[in-house]
């Protein structure tokens, strides 16, 4: 019995079925409707408006505007044992 070589034909024959696997399905009217969630208003915290600076030591303490901000996060400080930094 005299076989013929398939794999290049089994192949495309795979790469076919992957292409129409992946093909895009059609959507019903109906799933179309459900699939997107519909808007809700959501509201708003009762919390107060913060404006946060995050500083490090090589941050001049003179250009930090200090009257436009609520609170300072300086990142490696280390306070000394009077309270002083």
């Amino acid at each position: 019995m005299n076989r013929k070589p398939v794999g290049k034909w089994l192949q495309f024959l795979l790469l076919l079925v992957l292409l129409v696997a992946c093909g895009a399905a059609e959507v019903t009217e109906e799933q179309a409707a459900t699939a997107v969630p519909t808007p809700t208003e959501t509201p708003m915290p009762e919390t107060p408006f913060r404006v946060i600076a995050y500083a490090t030591g090589a941050v001049v303490p003179e250009v930090i505007p200090y009257d436009r901000l609520t609170h300072i996060n300086y990142a490696f400080f280390i306070p000394n044992a009077d309270g002083t930094f």
